[in-house]
């Protein structure tokens, strides 16, 4: 792309970054986040977008390819560890020294600015580009003028759980599948936890942690437990990672660095062979 041309501009945000700095300390923090933006570039070449530049905690990607481009966002923010959001707009670029300008990129950050965690929003001029079912998973949301606009722009939300084709998460259980509960049990054998829906719950060594789990294979910050969907999501940020045992399936699932949906009922342990510190849990 040189000069001015159309194509999908998106920003892409780590939610919460001050908060993930202060929770888990400057080094654990900038890993994490360099982690999972190393991630989400790798979808932007998988789906045959460009990495523009990266500012702070967020990246800012282009795609000739509108379609491409809005299943890249869908597939990265449903597979990386931490929790993301996106906007993205279409239109008219201009392109000077690798860098992007204009309108359609000034829109694209403020709805990205707009949008909550684990939330795509969509500009209408990129909404009607979409055909067939990435279309139909695009609901408007609200209606408002953004900063500097005169008019007010309708602006949609991404909802790709309405594509089977496009879910996606790092195991075979699938989010949208699980129906919903209220509370989650965590029991150490010597502390227990409750957990509300909305709540988050941080598991490691270090004493600040809401689940304090004390054995060397487990990180200061190992892991967090976030409500998404119905269902929280473990989320592992450790070295050496967690193991799940779901209690309806007869494997482990092994997860570093990923994220889980928690089913049923199960244990978490964090060394390959079963030894030392298990967490057990179910829904309540």
């Amino acid at each position: 792309m040189t000069g001015t041309d159309l194509a999908m501009v998106a920003f892409i945000d780590v939610v919460d970054s001050v908060g993930l700095y202060a929770r888990m300390g400057d080094v654990d923090a900038h890993a994490q986040i360099d982690d999972t933006l190393a991630a989400v570039e790798r979808y932007v070449h998988r789906y045959g977008g460009r990495v523009v530049k990266r500012n702070g905690d967020a990246l800012l990607v282009c795609f000739v390819d509108v379609a491409a481009g809005v299943r890249c966002l869908a597939d990265a923010i449903s597979n990386t560890t931490l929790p993301l959001r996106a906007g993205a707009h279409y239109g008219a670029i201009l392109e000077r020294d690798a860098d992007v300008f204009g309108d359609t990129v000034n829109k694209a950050a403020r709805l990205a600015a707009l949008a909550r965690g684990g939330e795509v929003l969509l500009g209408e001029d990129l909404v009607n580009t979409l055909l067939g079912k990435l279309r139909t998973c695009c609901r408007r949301v609200d209606k408002r003028r953004l900063k500097g606009d005169v008019d007010r722009q309708v602006l949609y939300r991404f909802d790709w759980q309405a594509e089977e084709d496009v879910t996606r998460v790092n195991t075979a259980l699938s989010i949208t599948t699980i129906g919903e509960r209220s509370a989650l049990l965590l029991d150490t054998g010597d502390s227990a936890v409750l957990l509300k829906s909305e709540d988050r719950c941080r598991i490691g060594r270090d004493p600040s942690c809401d689940l304090v789990v004390d054995d060397p294979h487990v990180s200061r910050f190992h892991a967090t437990l976030e409500w998404h969907r119905g269902r929280f999501v473990l989320h592992d940020h450790s070295t050496n990672g967690s193991y799940v045992h779901p209690a309806e399936l007869d494997e482990t699932i092994f997860i570093r660095r990923e994220q889980l949906p928690l089913t049923g009922a199960g244990s978490i342990v964090f060394a390959p062979d079963g030894q030392g510190a298990i967490v057990r849990f179910h829904y309540e």
